[in-house]
């Protein structure tokens, strides 16, 4: 949905849902980018479509939601199968390339991130 070099409006919210794309302080202060896939006693889990790994946000680090005008990847399939592939990269040991070579990964890369 979003790629390098796009710029964004944000905005913050009282409530955060799944499916949003929201932005907040990582380490250091540096600003993340990523889908908000699960909320869990107040612990907020995200990853970017285009990532491995779950990041688990305190909601006092989220900035705010990205405001677009089309998501086409907001919806419970989809956050169901970016999900899936953050627990495939734990099974594999946090190994990319082991990820690569999965049905889970090679499925969700040919339906959702490359060109349509």
């Amino acid at each position: 949905v979003l790629h390098p070099g796009d710029s964004i409006t944000i905005c913050a919210k009282d409530e955060y849902s799944v499916g949003d794309i929201v932005v907040f302080f990582y380490k250091n202060d540096e600003l993340l980018v990523h889908r908000l896939l699960k909320i869990d006693k107040g612990r907020y889990f995200c990853k970017g479509d285009n990532s491995f790994r779950l990041e688990d946000v305190d909601s006092s680090a989220l900035i705010g939601s990205v405001l677009l005008d089309a998501d086409p990847n907001n919806t419970p399939e989809f956050i169901s199968a970016s999900y899936a592939v953050s627990r495939v990269f734990r099974r594999c040991g946090y190994d990319v390339e082991k990820v690569k070579t999965t049905p889970e990964y090679i499925e969700y890369k040919e339906k959702y991130l490359c060109p349509r």
